[in-house]
């Protein structure tokens, strides 16, 4: 259950038909799975890992709202990790074949759709030849959330590895800060991706409630976490209260 927060919808989230699983088996456009062969003091070793896109993500302040901005949307992955769970399936078993989780009759598990809703911070992947981290996470939050800023008015948080064991990327986390008057886009994602993107807004008042979330809830990643925990610290400290 999303706290009391404003939402603004992009567009109505979709209902879902037809979800199958399978091995994939053709090239991805976003993941490049390899293996690694080397030798540590002498020992042969392997490892396998997965080549992707490093990532931004921004935290948004609204500052007439005094809200953060978020992004809430449909994870296919974690709405399949839901259905293995509760189709009661062995987690550990990742090497098991993947497939559509199935009851005890054979009947594929279904879900209502919000079990792959996340609640997450405005983000995308570098995947422009020659795109700064910078430029990209301007373009995401105009794609995504509508607003229009320019590079000056983002502060960087930090650079971070993500995914060390499968994929060794790195994030950069940015944070910014809009008004109502840079709401020039419709934002809702990348249409030409099929995106549906709503946004939530949080009241930054209500920031805690963030931090101890739930089972029953949209999944919350560590990098809003950690990004609101920044926040706390590095920036409500010097808002002006409210008159």
């Amino acid at each position: 259950v999303i706290h009391k927060a404003a939402r603004t919808f992009r567009k109505s989230m979709p209902g879902i038909q037809n979800f199958d699983v399978s091995p994939l088996t053709e090239k991805s456009k976003f993941i490049n799975p390899f293996r690694i062969n080397f030798e540590q003091d002498g020992r042969k070793r392997a490892w396998d890992g997965v080549r992707t896109h490093d990532s931004v993500s921004i935290l948004i302040y609204h500052k007439d709202r005094r809200c953060f901005v978020f992004v809430k949307q449909f994870r296919p992955v974690i709405y399949y990790a839901n259905l293995r769970r509760a189709a009661g399936e062995d987690v550990t078993a990742v090497s098991k074949v993947p497939s559509t989780p199935r009851d005890a009759q054979g009947n594929p598990i279904s879900l209502p759709p919000s079990a792959g809703d996340t609640i997450e911070l405005c983000a995308g992947i570098v995947d422009k030849k020659g795109a700064s981290p910078e430029q990209t996470a301007v373009e995401e939050i105009f794609e995504e959330c509508g607003y229009r800023v320019s590079v000056s008015d983002l502060k960087k948080i930090c650079f971070v590895a993500v995914n060390v064991g499968t994929s060794g990327t790195y994030a950069t986390v940015f944070y910014t800060e809009v008004t109502e008057a840079q709401k020039v886009g419709r934002g809702g994602g990348n249409e030409n991706e099929d995106e549906r993107i709503e946004l939530v807004f949080w009241p930054i008042e209500d920031a805690d409630k963030l931090l101890f979330t739930s089972e029953t809830g949209p999944s919350i990643p560590t990098s809003l976490l950690f990004s609101v925990l920044w926040f706390q610290k590095n920036i409500q400290p010097h808002l002006l209260p409210v008159s």
